[in-house]
Order: structure tokens, then sequence, then C-alpha cells
């Protein structure tokens, strides 16, 4: 489910690996898809650039898993600000 991008709903997120995915105002789809072994932390250094609107998270069993799902979801999305996959 999509949250605001904001230091609260951040601080909600429970740690560990994951892939998550941020979006611009209005933006139907991601703008951006990362994966990382610590999910709040890493969503806290997008939220410095003050860029992005809202965010969702997928918390992944492992790190492995992560990047295997965040390549599947980059090519599935066609996030923007991907280029390493386009």
């Amino acid at each position: 489910m999509r949250k605001s991008f904001n230091r609260e709903n951040i601080g909600n997120v429970r740690g560990g690996p994951g892939v998550y995915k941020l979006y611009e105002k209005n933006a139907k789809k991601p703008t951006y898809i990362g994966e990382t072994n610590n999910l709040p932390r890493r969503l806290m250094e997008h939220k410095n650039a003050e860029r992005y609107h809202s965010f969702e998270v997928e918390h992944t069993a492992s790190h492995g898993e992560a990047i295997r799902k965040e390549k599947r979801l980059i090519r599935r999305h066609e996030s923007r600000r991907n280029i390493a996959y386009a």
C-alpha cells in the first residue's frame, strides 16, 4: 500500500531487507525502485533528497531475494530513474 513519504511513515517501516518503490507527485507508476538490507535507513536517505511524494515497501527474506525482486519490478514498471536496467 502506498504511503505518504514522510518521517512518521518511514519510521513505521520494519527493518530488514526488501524492495521499495518511490513515486513522484501524481505518478501512477513508480519513479524509482530500489533494494536494501535496511528499508527504513535507505528510505530516510532518499527522504533527504525531497524529490518523492509517496512510497511502497515489500519485505523479503534475504538480500539476494530483494535483488532479484528489484530487477523484476524495474523491468515490469519501466521506472524512469532506474537507467541501469533500461
